[in-house]
């Protein structure tokens, strides 16, 4: 699983991770996780907030 540290993150979970339930059925939108296409070794490498746990 990756967390996600940004202080303006909807939940602790990086949304490459989240389902329905973490979303609350809603729909996250990230920048940093759109631009690197939802890939989660790019997401790794190069977002700042990214943890893998």
């Amino acid at each position: 699983m990756v967390k996600c540290n940004s202080p303006y993150a909807y939940c602790e979970k990086c949304i490459i991770d989240m389902d329905g339930m973490d979303s609350q059925g809603g729909i996250i939108c990230c920048d940093t996780a759109e631009d690197i296409d939802f890939d989660r070794v790019e997401i790794l490498k190069q977002c700042e907030y990214a943890e893998e746990i």
